[in-house]
Formats: C-alpha cells, structure tokens, sequence
C-alpha cells in the first residue's frame, strides 16, 4: 500500500479512526475534554502516510479542542488537525490539504508558541495548559491549506481534485 501511494500515486482513504492511522503519529488513547492538559492524549505511531500532521476524527462533534491543544503543547512542530462528521481531508504530499463535505477541519499550528506551560508541570498535575500564540485556522468546504508554508495557497477555493475523486470521498463521507 505504501509503495503504491508513493510510487504510483495511488489514492489512500480512511475513514473516522482510519483517517487518524494515515499519519505519523495517531491518538492512542484520550480522554474528551475542551482543555488542554498534561496527559490527556497518548500518541502512538501511526501508518506514516503523511507526517507534521496529527489527525483526530469526530472532532467539534466530541469536543475534542482539549486533545488537540495538549498534542500541540507538547509537540509544536506537529500540526493539530481535527475533522468533523461528514467532511473528508484530502492530503496531497505535492500541495498540501483540501477539504470536503459539510464539516469543517480545524488546523492548530504550534511553530509560533510563545509560552506553553506543559515543561512546568509534573505528569501527576491535572491543571489546565497555558499556552500562549497557537494559530487557529478553520478551513470549510472547498478551502485548501499548505503543509510546508502553514497557510492557504492563491486561489484558495476551488478544487484541483478530479470531480470522480471527489464525487467517492462524498460518497465514503456520506454527504452529497
């Protein structure tokens, strides 16, 4: 599978916890919670498909900004990204991510933190994180964001995808 999306450009799909495997690094095991803390999220490797990505499912749904905050607490050079209900992430190595369906995807960026106060705690500590300048970006439908430069390209809007591919991922995602 890796070698056929590598070589050959072959389009990888996952769904839910799936999507999350794609990455890098996945979420093992958290807790649901709004706020950030020290030990709210386990991250375990995941399948290496695309990295300086973090991928959680479910995401406004479950109230998952907690999880997502304390991922990019600890690791700020990881991009925190949260997928709603029916709305898919398309991931291109070559031009970053677009986004599909009724949701939104939510992207927390860490690079520029200015303050975090996760060195500051003890693992036993259950406070709530400060951290201080995460960016925030919400990407709805149709909106596109590049990885490497951590913002949107020109032209934002407006699928390069080929309409085939799109029109299965609605399907998959279950939107129209």
């Amino acid at each position: 599978l890796d070698r056929a999306w590598r070589e050959q450009g072959a389009c990888v799909v996952g769904v839910g916890a799936g999507a999350s495997l794609l990455s890098e690094h996945v979420v093992a095991d958290g807790a649901t919670d709004v706020h950030p803390r020290l030990g709210l999220v386990a991250l375990e490797p995941g399948l290496g498909f695309f990295n300086r990505i973090i991928v959680d499912h479910h995401y406004c749904e479950r109230q998952r900004l907690g999880r997502l905050l304390s991922i990019v607490a600890r690791e700020p050079t990881l991009l925190g990204v949260g997928v709603d209900v029916k709305t898919a992430l398309l991931v291109d190595p070559g031009r970053g991510l677009e986004v599909l369906g009724e949701g939104t995807v939510t992207v927390f960026d860490g690079r520029q933190l200015t303050y975090s106060s996760v060195r500051k705690q003890n693992a036993g500590d259950d406070p709530i994180l400060a951290l201080c300048n995460v960016q925030l970006n919400l990407l709805p439908a149709g909106f596109s964001f590049r990885v490497a430069q951590r913002k949107p390209p020109p032209g934002i809007f407006g699928s390069r995808i080929p309409p085939s591919l799109v029109d299965l991922v609605k399907q998959v995602v279950g939107t129209r």
